[in-house]
């Protein structure tokens, strides 16, 4: 009886050993800054509050869903930081090469440390129609909201890559209209 409860244990033993050296490694990517360096732009300090996402997209599998309505995660691909994490870096770099004068920084921060202008973004929806990869997002500077979305054309079945790439950019168009509203209102 002992013999073949240690068999079976030894058995068990290897069989999950051998699951663990045959699993696939994941492979990881981030978001990066895209905005041009710029000379001119606000002074003063700028600062943008954690950037807010879906329940749905804050996950470590990168994901989208389609004009169906049906949730698509890349099983191997995973984001290499916490997605609100990742769009509130971001947004930060650009707006700081697009404003090398200001202080810009993202939050939250004490109220002694309240900066002059403080941005509030929402990412609503990260959606591919076909070949166009839509993000919308709602955003407050000062407290005026705006809402608008952002295309990108990419494959039907992106790579990660392909879909890293695609939300830095829109990313970048998403801080080109922050800065539009930043200066308007300077």
């Amino acid at each position: 009886m002992k013999i073949v409860l240690y068999r079976s244990l030894a058995v068990f033993m290897v069989l999950l050993l051998a699951g663990c050296a045959s699993s696939v490694p994941y492979r990881y990517y981030t978001l990066q800054p895209m905005a041009e360096q710029q000379e001119a732009g606000l002074t003063g300090s700028v600062g943008i509050m954690p950037v807010v996402i879906p329940s749905w997209l804050d996950r470590s599998n990168m994901a989208y869903i389609d004009d169906g309505f049906q949730l698509h995660k890349l099983c191997l691909d995973r984001w290499g930081e916490p997605l609100e994490e990742s769009i509130t870096r971001v947004l930060t770099q650009n707006l700081q090469r697009k404003n090398p004068r200001a202080d810009v920084f993202h939050g939250p921060w004490l109220r002694s440390q309240r900066p002059d202008i403080d941005i509030q973004a929402e990412v609503q929806n990260l959606m591919l129609k076909g070949r166009q990869l839509e993000l919308e997002v709602s955003w407050r500077i000062n407290g005026e909201r705006h809402v608008n979305r952002y295309k990108a054309t990419i494959d039907e079945q992106p790579s990660a890559v392909e879909l890293a790439r695609a939300i830095s950019g829109q990313l970048q168009q998403f801080s080109d209209d922050l800065q539009q509203s930043l200066m308007a209102g300077s």
